[in-house]
């Protein structure tokens, strides 16, 4: 409303008729977020954002970890003195537009995403007794939710169609992924033609909770970029 822009999604022709959540995960079906985000609002997309782990500077022991930004309407006006529009809640459903985050971010997002919604927290420093904690909170998401993320996720890198579908060559290891095209504000690179993939591997576990980021710069073609990267 008020807006004549079309918002395309990338594939031209679409993604077959009826797209439900798997499908559009696995296959980054830019035009089902944009729906989910128009229906959602600015606010409860940022709050959700915010619970996995965005726009929060964590400590980890070293200096100068960015909060870096998850916008809002209140945050539009006090940063830029203008309004929030329909515009900016489509851009920021898939993490474009006003969107900033950092690689530790989006790795402690994936994480609690592949820990069934456990709020975890990142460390660089081994405990002195060498046992990691894993008695983490629960976020009380709905786990049938987590589910439908995950399978959409492990459809990434293993479906017809998925953005990042690869052979591993890891036997009985499953991986799980994310569109690579955040072409968000990536705060200490400052140039939107970069992206960030983030990944859990092994999918979905539920021990030390692996965690890899990895940053390359935009080609030409969006489904030239990284791979999930196999963990040791």
């Amino acid at each position: 409303p008020g807006n004549s822009r079309p918002y395309r999604d990338w594939k031209k022709g679409g993604h077959g008729g009826h797209v439900a959540i798997k499908q559009a995960i696995a296959e980054s079906c830019d035009v089902y977020f944009y729906e989910v985000g128009r229906r959602l609002g600015a606010d409860k997309i940022a709050q959700m954002a915010r619970r996995f782990g965005l726009d929060k500077a964590f400590d980890i022991g070293i200096p100068s970890v960015s909060k870096a930004h998850i916008p809002d309407p209140e945050w539009k006006q006090k940063v830029f003195k203008q309004p929030w529009h329909i515009t900016d809640t489509i851009n920021m459903s898939i993490g474009q537009g006003l969107v900033g985050v950092t690689p530790l971010q989006l790795a402690v997002q994936a994480t609690r995403l592949g820990a069934f919604g456990k709020e975890v927290e990142p460390s660089i420093i081994r405990p002195k007794n060498g046992i990691a904690r894993r008695d983490w909170p629960s976020m009380n998401i709905n786990p049938d939710h987590m589910k439908a993320v995950h399978a959409g996720m492990v459809g990434v890198t293993s479906e017809p169609g998925g953005t990042a579908n690869a052979p591993f060559g890891i036997e009985g290891v499953k991986i799980a992924g994310r569109e690579p095209v955040l072409r968000a504000q990536i705060l200490f690179v400052n140039k939107r033609e970069n992206c960030i993939r983030a990944s859990p591997a092994p999918c979905i576990s539920m021990g030390n909770w692996p965690m890899k980021s990895c940053m390359a710069r935009h080609p030409k073609r969006r489904h030239d970029l990284l791979h999930p990267t196999k963990l040791n």
